[in-house]
């Protein structure tokens, strides 16, 4: 994946992202790294997925713990 290089961003997208600037050499250098680097980052990309969904679920039980209190 490649995306443009904003705080938000970078800190989302921790694995299996190329980031760049707003050039035209950043973005033509970011496309040569990603062609190089495709499996790894495919397989980044899946860790980075899980990771999230993870995550997530543990914040949703969290937040289902705590209506459940106030019921």
């Amino acid at each position: 994946m490649i995306l443009s290089r904003q705080p938000v961003l970078t800190e989302h997208f921790t694995k299996g992202t190329i980031f760049v600037d707003h050039s035209v050499e950043s973005i033509v250098a970011g496309v040569q790294t990603l062609v190089k680097r495709e499996r790894a980052l495919s397989r980044e990309i899946a860790e980075l997925a899980a990771e999230k969904q993870e995550q997530w679920e543990i914040a949703f039980r969290e937040l289902l713990a705590i209506i459940g209190d106030r019921t």
